[in-house]
Formats: structure tokens, C-alpha cells, sequence
């Protein structure tokens, strides 16, 4: 067993040594290959530099999977796309803060590593966060669903308080905080309960005034039946038979019942107690009606709330950490550690250039940097030189070829004008030979012994 591991360990190291997996973590530190040749000792310390900016890409990665998965509300295959792309993006990044600060000189490097380094933090809160998120997932969701259903008690209350059931005389008062809670649902039990209310009261005086009115008549008549018949007592004569004090009696008790109509009052109170029986029926429905569509209104404005929260979002999850952390400082400070470790972890190179001084492979990049500038120079000042004698070669030739063709033209000039008077001299010869004498023997140009 124990050869059998030794053998595979030194397969597998074999093999990553072919894979040569050194040079590639070199390249993401931004190195070059033939500058290190000189330098090999400095190899381990840009490997291990290769090594953090490759680790930082990937926790990238996974931090926008983590985002996007919150965002979305789950996670899918297609999320891996972008968090590609977000792996190279600051894979990319890093690499050149690290490769771009490679000056010899404390000022100037510690000048271009600081905004490096500012760059660098800044990235790395972008990345610690989402994954925050995800280590305190159960915890956050937990938060905002405690914070979903006090949202809903808080609504379902507000509700019923800003539209309470009529159950008196008087309209229930409605709160000063209601302002668009208060229903409009076209059903108005208050002015039903109000009329209820004032028949009841109507019945109940009406009664009371009947009652009062029966036993006065009753002790009237009661007092005028005792005098007739000669009982004694407080009032009475004690004397029977039909006197004056008799008839007195009875007038005032036919006098009273007369002025005070109990039989009619007593029809009215039986027609407002069958009013007050059908107010109440009706009063009844009426606020059964009134309250289920009050109650259907209420679950349909509750129902519209959860689906609106039916998906936890980014920024929903950002509050709620930050209400969570702002109660407990415990997980305040361990929230705060999470995102300093990603920020050291993704400022590690930076912090490597900055503290770990000048390598020999920084002063052999520098060295080499300058030669080359040289020699561009120098052969940029070459090149302008021969560029600039070409140019003057040209110009003179320009100027010489220029100077031919004025001459040729010129020549060409006097060949013409010589032309002309050439022509002009014959022309001038001609004209004076046909305008001289004729000479004797010749007539029309002819001789006589011609003709």
C-alpha cells in the first residue's frame, strides 16, 4: 500500500511537472519568461504571486454565481456564462495592477502601487459581499420572512382599524393615519344603524310614557272607585253613594284618559316595535354584507402583498444583513472580518509589490526597459535623419528636373519663334517677288519666244 501511494505521488508530481503548471500561474503574475531565466531564484515568489490572482478570479466567480443566484431566486447552468466572464474580467484586472508596477525607485513605485492597492480594495468588497450573503443565507431569509408577515399584520390591521363594523347610534370614528386605507365598497350600514338607533329610542320613550300614563289612570280610577263605595282613607270622604266627591273623581279619570290617548299610543309603539324588528333584520344583512366585502377586500390587498414579496431580491437581502447587524454586534464584527478577509486576499499582491521591496527581476525589467528605450531612440533618430535626407535628395531632385523642363520649354520657345520668322522672311519674299517689274522679253512671267 505504501508503494502503491509512493508510486502515484511521484506519477502525479511527474506529470504537473510536464504541465510545466509554474510557468502558467507566472503569466497571470504578469512575467516574462526570458527576463526570469537570469533571475531563477525569483521564480517561486511570482508563482506564488500567479497562485493568489488566479484564487481571487475564482472566489470572483463564485461571488457573481452567488449574486446572480440571489438575484434570480435560484440558481441555473446559464449563471455560469457571466461568472466566466467575471473570472476573466478580474483575472485581467489584477494581472495588470500587479505587472504595471514594476519601478525600482520608493517614490514612484509606493505612487503607482497606492491607487493599485485603492483599486484592489474596492474589488474586493464587490467580491466579499454576495458571498457575505451566502454564508449568512438561513439567517438573512429568515429575517425578511419575520419582516414579510409583521408587514402583513401591520397591513391586515390598519385595514380593520381604518374600517370598523357600525355597531351603535353614533358613526365609528375612523383614525387621522388612514389616509387611502379607508374603503369605498358601496355598501353603508351606518345610516341604517343610525336609524335603528333612533326608533329603539323612540320605542323606549314611547313605552315609558305609556307606563306612566297606565298607572296614573289605574290610581285615578282606582281613587274614584274607593269614594263611591264609601271606603275610608287618605282623600276620601268615607261616605258611599254617588256625591259630589264621586263624580269629581270620575270626571278627572274620563278627563285624563281622554287627554291622554293610551290605546292609540299603544298602536304606534306595536307599529315602531315591528319597525325596530325590521330595521334589525335589516340592519343584520346589511352588515354581514358589509363585512365580507370589507373581509374579501382585506384578503385581496393582503393576497396582492405576499405575491409582491414572493422573491427575495439582492437589495431586499442587503437590508436585511444590514438590520441584522445593526442589533447584534457580534455578527456585525464577524460580517466586517468576512469582508476584510476577501479584501486582504484580493490586496495580497498589491501588498507583496509594495512591502517585499525591489526583486532583481524588477531592477532586470527596469534595466531592460531603459535599453530598449535607448535604442528606440537611437534608431528613431536614424531613421528621421535618413528620412530627412531622402527628402532633401528628392527636394533637389525636384528642383533640377523642375529646372529641365524650363529650359526645354524655353528652347522649345525660340524654335517657334525662329519658326515664325522664318516663315514671315519667306512669306515677305514672296509677296515682293510678285510685286516687282517684269523684265523685257517676258510677259505674265513668260518669255516672248515661248509664246
Amino acid at each position: 500500500m505504501t508503494e502503491l501511494w509512493k508510486t502515484t505521488s511521484r506519477r502525479v508530481w511527474n506529470r504537473m511537472r510536464s504541465a510545466d503548471y509554474g510557468r502558467k500561474l507566472r503569466v497571470l503574475a504578469g512575467t516574462d519568461e526570458n527576463t526570469l531565466d537570469w533571475v531563477p531564484h525569483n521564480r517561486t515568489r511570482y508563482t506564488g504571486v500567479g497562485g493568489v490572482v488566479l484564487s481571487t478570479a475564482v472566489i470572483a466567480g463564485l461571488s457573481m454565481t452567488f449574486a446572480l443566484s440571489q438575484v434570480l431566486g435560484g440558481f441555473s447552468p446559464l449563471l455560469l456564462l457571466p461568472a466566466l466572464l467575471w473570472t476573466v474580467v478580474v483575472l485581467n484586472l489584477d494581472r495588470w495592477l500587479i505587472s504595471s508596477a514594476t519601478d525600482t525607485r520608493w517614490g514612484r513605485r509606493t505612487a503607482m502601487l497606492v491607487p493599485r492597492l485603492l483599486v484592489a480594495g474596492l474589488l474586493g468588497f464587490i467580491i466579499a459581499e454576495p458571498v457575505v450573503l451566502r454564508l449568512f443565507q438561513t439567517a438573512v431569509e429568515q429575517h425578511i420572512n419575520d419582516e414579510r408577515d409583521r408587514q402583513v399584520r401591520e397591513l391586515v390591521d390598519g385595514l380593520v382599524r381604518c374600517n370598523p363594523l357600525p355597531g351603535g347610534p353614533q358613526p365609528p370614528g375612523v383614525p387621522s393615519d388612514c389616509t387611502g386605507k379607508v374603503f369605498s365598497i358601496g355598501i353603508e350600514p351606518t345610516a341604517l344603524a343610525r336609524e335603528l338607533a333612533a326608533t329603539e329610542q323612540q320605542v323606549v320613550s314611547l313605552s315609558s310614557s305609556i307606563r306612566t300614563d297606565s298607572e296614573q289612570l289605574a290610581n285615578l280610577e282606582n281613587l274614584a272607585r274607593l269614594e263611591c263605595t264609601g271606603a275610608a282613607g287618605p282623600g276620601l270622604t268615607g261616605v258611599p253613594g254617588e256625591g259630589s266627591d264621586c263624580r269629581r273623581l270620575r270626571r278627572e279619570a274620563d278627563e285624563f284618559r281622554t287627554s291622554h290617548p293610551i290605546e292609540t299610543r299603544s298602536a304606534e309603539l306595536s307599529t315602531l316595535n315591528s319597525r325596530v324588528a325590521e330595521l334589525r333584520d335589516r340592519a343584520g344583512s346589511t352588515q354581514r354584507d358589509y363585512q365580507q366585502a370589507r373581509d374579501a377586500e382585506i384578503q385581496r390587498q393582503r393576497a396582492e402583498l405576499e405575491n409582491h414579496q414572493r422573491e427575495i431580491g439582492l437589495l431586499e437581502r442587503f437590508r436585511a444583513l444590514d438590520d441584522m447587524t445593526g442589533q447584534n454586534p457580534v455578527l456585525w464584527g464577524a460580517t466586517w472580518l468576512i469582508r476584510l478577509m476577501f479584501v486582504l486576499i484580493d490586496c495580497l499582491p498589491i501588498l507583496v509589490k509594495l512591502l517585499g521591496g525591489t526583486t532583481a527581476y524588477d531592477r532586470l525589467v527596469e534595466t531592460r526597459t531603459a535599453s530598449n528605450e535607448r535604442i528606440y531612440t537611437e534608431v528613431v533618430q536614424n531613421t528621421e535623419e535618413t528620412v530627412l535626407g531622402e527628402l532633401a535628395l528628392r527636394r533637389h531632385e525636384k528642383l533640377l528636373d523642375l529646372q529641365k523642363r524650363r529650359e526645354r520649354a524655353d528652347l522649345d520657345m525660340r524654335r517657334h519663334d525662329a519658326g515664325i520668322t522664318e516663315e514671315i522672311n519667306e512669306t515677305i519674299a514672296a509677296v515682293a517677288a510678285r510685286m516687282a517689274p517684269e523684265e523685257p522679253g517676258r510677259t505674265n512671267g513668260h518669255s516672248v519666244a515661248g509664246v
